[in-house]
């Protein structure tokens, strides 16, 4: 049987990162695992839900879901379709140095609906 731990020659490319103060929250991170030379090239479905399991009983921390196949020309479309796509929601604390109104509220809520940053992708990941 296919485990885990038999792909040992991989690479790993995960869409996005993570940082000290940065979470991904809703369905998770799209990651891509390349398995390097491999010894089977025929998993089945089952193969991939068993993988999928060992991965989940393996930690608490770290949760994997829809494992399938992809040739590196689907993977590359699928990446560049999502960069067009990809809507990012941000959060973040503040703090005051006095109490807000009401009429503070209102105002940073409406504010807020039209914000729009402009984000590059970093040169460091430009290759992927």
């Amino acid at each position: 049987m296919l485990t885990f731990q038999s792909l040992l020659a991989t690479k790993f490319s995960a869409s996005g990162r993570e940082d000290v103060d940065v979470r991904m929250l809703g369905r998770g991170r799209p990651f891509v695992l390349e398995v390097v030379n491999p010894r089977n090239r025929d998993l089945s479905l089952n193969s991939l839900s068993s993988i999928e399991k060992d991965i989940n009983s393996a930690r608490l921390d770290v949760n994997v879901r829809d494992l399938q196949l992809a040739s590196k020309r689907n993977v590359q479309m699928h990446i560049k379709e999502g960069e067009s796509e990809k809507k990012k929601q941000y959060a973040a604390y503040c703090c005051c140095d006095r109490d807000l109104t009401s009429e503070d509220v209102m105002r940073l809520n409406e504010v807020g609906k039209h914000i729009v940053i402009e984000q590059k992708t970093p040169i460091r990941v430009l290759h992927r």
